[in-house]
C-alpha cells in the first residue's frame, strides 16, 4: 500500500515540474498502458479454475447490480433534469459529430476487447489444457 501511495505522490510531482511541458503522447500512452492491466487482469481471471466454476452466479449477480445501476442512475438523471436543467431547454445544445461519438466509444471497445481476450485466453491456456489431462 505504501509503494501505491509513493508511487502516485511520484506520478503528481512529476505532473508538477512537467506542467509546461507538451505530451501529446501521453492520453495514447494512458489508453496502452490501461488496455494492458486489463489485458493481465482478464488472463489472471480466466485461468482461475474457482472462478470459472462460478462464473454463472456472478454473472447472474453482476446483471442483478448493473441493473440496480443503471436504475437508479436513470432516475438520478431524470430527476436532475426536472429539477436545474429543464429551465435550459431554450439554448441550442453543443453538437457532437458522429466521429467524436464513435472516438469515444472506440476507446471504451478497445478496453473491454483487452480484458475479454485476457480472460479468454487465460481460460484457453491455463484452465482446458488441465482438464485434457485428468
Amino acid at each position: 500500500m505504501i509503494s501505491l501511495l509513493l508511487a502516485m505522490a511520484l506520478g503528481g510531482f512529476m505532473g508538477f515540474l512537467l506542467k509546461k511541458t507538451r505530451m501529446a503522447f501521453l492520453p495514447v500512452a494512458v489508453q496502452i498502458i490501461i488496455c494492458l492491466l486489463l489485458f493481465f487482469l482478464g488472463l489472471e481471471l480466466g485461468s482461475d479454475r474457482s472462478i470459472q466454476e462460478k462464473i454463472g452466479a456472478l454473472c447472474v449477480k453482476a446483471c442483478v447490480l448493473t441493473a440496480g445501476a443503471l436504475f437508479g442512475s436513470l432516475l438520478m438523471a431524470m430527476a436532475l433534469y426536472h429539477l436545474h436543467f429543464k429551465r435550459f431547454e431554450g439554448i441550442k445544445e453543443q453538437v457532437v459529430t458522429p466521429s467524436g461519438r464513435w472516438g469515444l466509444l472506440k476507446n471504451s471497445i478497445a478496453v473491454f476487447l483487452s480484458f475479454l481476450t485476457g480472460a479468454a485466453l487465460g481460460s484457453i491456456c491455463f484452465v482446458a489444457p488441465s482438464h485434457m489431462t485428468d
